[in-house]
């Protein structure tokens, strides 16, 4: 599967899978995540990895809290 860049994860349903792929992809082949990160920088700056990460912890933050209630 190619997925779309990490820096073109939006707000909807279909950016939510984007954006759990890519946290897959940061557990299974860190190295590789951390290759498409270097490239983003070098074309767009800090400020889009930046802006990524949030919208990454976004989309992770109802799992967590799902296995929180769950563990509790």
């Amino acid at each position: 599967m190619k997925p779309l860049p990490l820096e073109q994860i939006g707000w909807n349903w279909e950016s939510h899978k984007l954006a759990l792929w890519w946290l897959g992809l940061l557990y299974r082949k860190p190295a590789q995540f951390n290759d498409n990160l270097d490239t983003i920088i070098q074309k767009q700056g800090y400020q889009k990895i930046i802006f990524s990460s949030v919208k990454l912890l976004y989309h992770f933050i109802p799992w967590m809290i799902l296995f929180i209630i769950i563990c509790r």
